[in-house]
């Protein structure tokens, strides 16, 4: 059995590439260092006459910050697949999130071995779709690994995203970058890039600029209108004879109400041939008035052309 031994906090480790959750010592962690000291070792391999930490990278630091001696425990895993494993096992128990779970993925996936345990250590099982998509991100370049922390809830995109050429998610990047997009409005804003981009026979890269989707981004509107606005023009570009007939039928409306305070909307969007018309009276004079603004409503030319299905 490996004996504990202690390491000052005055040497400086090198880190292991499989500290690929290394990251500041939390106040929680700090407190009950400086109070009930270190309750586990940290784990280092020798390379030669130096050791290497391979895990407790957080007590390592707080220990440092505190000046306190360091308890370890040397470990024999020259071989990187099992420091990594070494190290997911040491963290058992932590919360993982999708920027995690990717960070880790990007460290054993190059090493070319079954990736079977990795994804059993991390909760994933195989043959899910929350496996597929990790897959799939894994195709994305490692820049947007960082993205994926900030906004989880663009992981349900990977295989959409995963379709595009590099020069496409670089033009994409900025939009998914700088706004907090919620998961359903992600995927109605990829899909209709790849929609308008197929149907006018473009790259997906060029739609941003043809629909000046980079000058909204940086326009002085909360990140909620923005995102409103693209999707709007988008919506526009994607299917463009709806929104013709959508805008005739709204013009149509406001000339039949014109001069009337009737007012009139075609709530189903075409789904039927129902108008609503509404209006608010405060006495018997003003219902008159409405009752014949009404017939004269009824009786004009505009309502010959009923809104149809199109």
């Amino acid at each position: 059995m490996q004996k504990i031994f202690t390491i000052s906090f005055e040497e400086n480790l090198r880190l292991d590439p499989c500290l690929f959750w290394a990251e500041p010592c939390g106040n929680d962690l700090f407190y009950s260092l400086e109070n009930m000291g270190q309750l586990i070792p940290v784990l280092v391999h020798y390379e030669g006459e130096a050791p290497v930490l391979v895990a407790g990278y957080k007590r390592y630091l707080g220990l440092k910050k505190l000046s306190k001696k360091i308890k370890a425990l040397r470990v024999n895993v020259p071989d990187p697949w099992d420091k990594g494993v070494a190290y997911l096992i040491s963290n058992q128990g932590q919360s993982l999130d999708p920027g995690r779970i990717i960070r880790a993925l990007r460290y054993f996936t190059p090493l070319n071995r079954d990736m079977s345990r990795i994804y059993q250590l991390l909760g994933i099982p195989e043959r899910t779709r929350q496996n597929n998509l990790f897959r799939a991100w894994l195709k994305l370049p490692p820049a947007w690994d960082e993205l994926l922390t900030r906004n989880p809830r663009l992981l349900p995109n990977a295989h959409v995203l995963s379709l595009l050429l590099p020069k496409d998610l670089e033009v994409l990047f900025p939009f998914l970058d700088k706004l907090d997009w919620s998961r359903n409005k992600a995927r109605i804003f990829l899909e209709l890039l790849v929609r308008i981009s197929s149907g006018k026979g473009m790259n997906v890269r060029d739609v941003p600029g043809l629909l000046n989707l980079d000058e909204l981004l940086v326009k002085d509107l909360t990140p909620r209108d923005k995102m409103e606005a693209m999707l709007k023009a988008l919506y526009r570009a994607a299917y463009p004879k709806y929104y013709k007939l959508l805008d005739q039928t709204e013009k149509d409306m406001n000339r039949l109400i014109s001069d009337t305070r009737w007012s009139c909307t075609h709530p189903d969007h075409f789904e039927s041939r129902d108008l609503e018309f509404r209006i608010r009276v405060s006495s018997p004079g003003e219902l008159k008035a409405a009752a014949d603004q009404l017939r004269k409503i009824a009786d004009s030319e505009l309502l010959a052309c009923w809104p149809v299905s199109p």
